[in-house]
């Protein structure tokens, strides 16, 4: 996944992305992932960052109260852009967020790749 070209480019200013992952959990369940390192937090300096991503904003729980607030309407408009974007909300840090080492997983990948 290329940062770059997302809301998320500001995660990497001060530290150094080390993996980015997307995690489909059901039809319409998707968690992306942002794992930097940050010095400034040693010894755990693998910091993970989580959030929700919303390929279909309308199966928001809070999509009636997001309009409201929006001052818009559910038209042809609204789902025009709505099918054209993917809507990211992040995910309060969890007891992972802070890692003195990466996950096993992404260990395992990065081996992987240098060979």
């Amino acid at each position: 996944m290329d940062l770059v070209r997302t809301p998320l480019a500001g995660v990497s200013s001060g530290a150094s992305v080390v993996a980015t992952y997307a995690h489909r959990f059901g039809p319409s369940g998707v968690q992306v992932g942002v794992i930097r390192h940050d010095q400034k937090d040693a010894p755990r300096v693998y910091n993970t960052d989580k959030y929700d991503a919303w390929e279909n904003l309308q199966d928001h729980p809070s999509f009636k109260s997001m309009l409201s607030a929006a001052s818009t309407s559910d038209n042809s408009n609204l789902r025009a852009f709505m099918a054209e974007n993917i809507f990211l909300t992040k995910r309060p840090p969890d007891d992972k967020h802070w890692r003195a080492e990466l996950p096993t997983t992404v260990r395992l990948l990065l081996e992987q790749r240098s060979t």
